[in-house]
């Protein structure tokens, strides 16, 4: 949150208030922010005080409450059900020989900002993995079943599992 404290560019997605004067048509508008938070799984608020000033020196003042909470399960993108790599597109390996989350997917985040990968924890959301062995499917092909739990450390009632299926063989004929 510190990176949106008295950040000009979040305007646009905070909004702006409307301001008009009788002698200048734009008046001066600055703003100032205040946080408070109600600790790590609280809501935090901010209160920006919006100035207005015209070219008389007359101000004017105005407070908008915004209000940040930490981002849910609901939050959450999973990455897809099923996922097919080619034996040669195969590059990327965790520790334990089978294909990286770099390449299947990873859980991700939606914010107002954007969207995070849960590779590393976001906020008070993480994620990890675990992969049941894999089943040989044909001579130079196997399936995983990835498992993959996403806890939410303020809300531990509502932490989610979800199934990966990965394939990975040769799936294209010859040429």
């Amino acid at each position: 949150l510190d990176s949106m404290q008295n950040n000009d560019q979040l305007l646009t997605l905070t909004g702006n208030p409307m301001v008009s004067d009788n002698c200048m048509e734009t008046p001066l508008l600055v703003f100032e922010d205040q946080l408070m938070s109600n600790g790590e799984c609280g809501v935090t608020v901010m209160n920006r005080e919006f100035t207005a000033t015209d070219q008389s020196g007359n101000s004017k003042a105005c407070t908008q409450t915004i209000l940040f909470r930490q981002p849910t399960i609901e939050d959450v993108l999973l990455p897809p059900l099923s996922t097919t790599i080619e034996c040669d597109d195969l590059q990327q390996w965790d520790e334990e020989g089978n294909p990286h989350p770099d390449m299947t997917g990873y859980p991700m985040v939606q914010t107002a900002l954007g969207v995070y990968s849960l590779k590393t924890d976001v906020c008070n959301l993480a994620a990890s993995y675990f992969d049941n062995p894999g089943a040989n499917t044909c001579e130079s092909g196997y399936k995983i079943l990835r498992v993959w739990s996403v806890f939410d450390w303020c809300d531990p009632t509502t932490n989610l599992i979800h199934n990966q299926q990965i394939r990975v063989g040769d799936f294209t004929p010859p040429m």
